[in-house]
C-alpha cells in the first residue's frame, strides 16, 4: 500500500473494517470474532505483506516514509519499531469494531466507519500531496531539491507494492463476498 506512515496507519484501519464488512453473513455464524478463517486471513495480510512491504521502504525511503515532517536520522529505533506496531494495532481495532457490528447485523456503523476513514485518507492526501510526490532526504526536501515521485525509481517500486498489496485483498474479499451470497 501507500508506504507513507500515516496513510499506512488509516489504511490499516479501513483493511480492517473492510475484511468483516465482506464477511459480515459469515462472522455471524462464527464462534469468535477472532478464531475464524477471515481474521487469519487478515494477521497474514499483515504479516506477510504489509509489514514487510512497509518495512522494506521504511529502510529505503526513510525521509519520505515520515513525509518530511520528522528526520528519521533523529528518531529512535525504538519509534520505528511502534509506528510498525501501530499497523496491526489499527487494523485490529478496525476489524473488531466491524466484526462486532456485523454479528449483530449492523452494517451502518461499518459504513460510517469506513466512510470516515475513507474521508480522513482524502483529506491526508489533500493536505500532503507535494510531500507523497517529491522524493528526497529530509534535509534535501527541506531545501526545496526533492525530485518528483515519476522521476525516481520509487514510482515504479510503489506499482509493484500496490499490486502485491491489493491483488490478495482484492482476491479474498470477492471470496468472502460471494461465500456471503450462499448464507440466506
Amino acid at each position: 500500500m501507500v508506504p507513507t506512515i500515516p496513510y499506512d496507519i488509516l489504511i490499516n484501519l479501513f483493511v480492517g473494517l473492510w475484511i468483516p464488512f465482506c464477511a459480515r453473513k459469515q462472522l455471524r455464524n462464527e464462534a469468535s470474532i477472532y478464531g475464524n478463517p477471515y481474521f487469519e486471513f487478515a494477521l497474514l495480510y499483515q504479516i506477510f505483506i504489509f509489514l514487510p512491504v512497509s518495512f522494506y521502504l521504511y529502510l529505503k525511503y526513510p525521509a519520505w516514509s515520515w513525509m518530511y515532517f520528522l528526520d528519521p536520522e533523529e528518531i529512535p529505533a525504538y519509534s520505528a519499531a511502534i509506528t510498525f506496531l501501530s499497523y496491526p494495532v489499527a487494523m485490529l481495532i478496525g476489524y473488531g469494531y466491524a466484526a462486532k457490528a456485523a454479528r449483530r447485523d449492523q452494517i451502518r456503523p461499518i459504513y460510517s466507519a469506513m466512510g470516515a476513514t475513507l474521508f480522513g485518507l482524502a483529506m491526508l492526501v489533500i493536505s500532503t500531496l507535494r510531500r507523497l510526490w517529491t522524493v528526497a532526504s529530509y534535509a534535501d526536501y527541506h531545501q526545496g531539491l526533492g525530485v518528483p515521485l515519476w522521476g525516481d525509481p520509487l514510482s515504479s517500486q510503489l506499482i509493484v507494492i500496490i499490486s502485491i498489496n491489493f491483488i490478495p485483498l482484492l482476491f479474498f474479499s470477492v471470496k468472502f463476498l460471494r461465500e456471503a451470497d450462499q448464507i440466506a
